[in-house]
């Protein structure tokens, strides 16, 4: 193990969480945290964020180029170090207690037989999660299964479908009203811009308590708007939306904060959509029970005006935590889907199809 004083991992760390205040900077950020939050911790790949001249996945130790027969070349020096996963024992280097990995490029590399292995010892490997775009029915599916997430959260009411205008926007289509308890939807938004949406006000309304101060109001709101870029772009939507960044300047604590936050996110969304599916097939298999015992009831009792009521009941609206067996593993469109229709009818500015925005 070698001790290397050049480089400061805090002090990179740190850096790299300040330059991430900057929306733009964040924006180009969250794709990169995306793509890696399974394999690496969020450490490693804001380190990563901030050290990285190349794409990761060009970078090897000194193990796995002696596989590819090349050699480090003498005196080059690392310009990516992470640090080392739990039970590495790997060459590494220590900084401030801690063991790290030197990863360097081909281009520091020369070739050489001398030094070959035929698999390496101790390899690190980036493992990026790779996901194919998604389809305008994905996304629909997408954004009622979040819009029953919600539902199911707040126990609030079915959404309610807006015209443009200052409150709901094609750009900004989704609202969340504490006060009514309600959903609102802007008519003639695109099913990406939805989704983002919703899946923001959704995770907003995990957050929100109220009254609370409007600086918390707005960190959770940038909170929720992170963890929905993520969620969409570990989806397959390479898309970039606007995040709701905080009308102050936001610290490189917060920053932390917020990316820190961001795992426990996608997993409250993730035990929502496992409970809605667990819900639609419990249904799906009450459907299929439930005509042979109206059948069987209307023969024994001989009056059908017991099957009429049931017929009427049937058709009557949900509770605001009920699951509608034509939700999302039933539903090609908005007529389908929890009566969204109005998003049937999308305007020529507001539907943007996959490939005009490159997905």
């Amino acid at each position: 193990m070698e001790q290397k004083n050049s480089f400061s991992p805090d002090e990179t760390y740190q850096f790299g969480l300040s330059k991430l205040s900057e929306a733009s900077q964040l924006q180009e950020f969250l794709p990169l945290y995306a793509r890696y939050a399974n394999t690496l911790s969020t450490e490693n790949i804001i380190l990563l964020w901030e050290q990285k001249t190349v794409p990761p996945e060009e970078y090897h130790t000194m193990e796995e180029w002696n596989v590819q027969n090349r050699k480090v070349i003498y005196g080059e020096t690392s310009h990516l170090r992470l640090y080392a996963p739990e039970h590495y024992s790997g060459r590494t280097e220590e900084y401030n207690g801690r063991s790290m990995i030197a990863l360097f490029h081909e281009k520091q590399t020369v070739q050489s037989d001398k030094f070959h292995r035929d698999t390496a010892e101790h390899p690190f490997s980036f493992v990026g999660r790779n996901v194919p775009a998604l389809t305008d029915e994905m996304l629909l599916q997408s954004c009622v299964g979040t819009a029953l997430s919600c539902m199911q959260t707040m126990h609030c009411g079915m959404p309610v479908f807006e015209e443009s205008a200052e409150y709901v926007t094609l750009s900004d289509p989704v609202r969340y009203d504490p006060g009514g308890n309600r959903l609102y939807i802007a008519k003639g938004a695109s099913y990406d811009d939805v989704a983002y949406g919703l899946l923001r006000e959704t995770l907003f309304c995990k957050l929100y308590q109220p009254n609370q101060t409007y600086q918390v109001y707005e960190m959770h709101r940038f909170q929720a708007s992170c963890a929905a870029q993520v969620i969409l772009h570990q989806m397959g939507v390479t898309k970039s939306f606007p995040l709701s960044m905080p009308s102050n300047v936001v610290s490189a604590q917060e920053i932390e904060q917020c990316i820190s936050s961001i795992p426990s996110g996608i997993e409250s969304m993730r035990q929502d959509y496992t409970w809605i599916q667990s819900r639609l097939q419990e249904e799906q298999a009450a459907q299929i029970s439930a005509p042979s015992k109206n059948k069987a009831q209307t023969i024994s009792d001989g009056n059908t005006k017991r099957q009429e009521a049931e017929e009427h009941v049937s058709k009557k609206e949900p509770a605001a935590d009920e699951i509608r067996k034509d939700s999302p593993t039933a539903s090609n469109n908005w007529d389908e889907a929890l009566d969204f229709q109005d998003l049937q009818h999308v305007s020529t500015a507001g539907r943007q199809r996959a490939d005009a925005i490159g997905v």
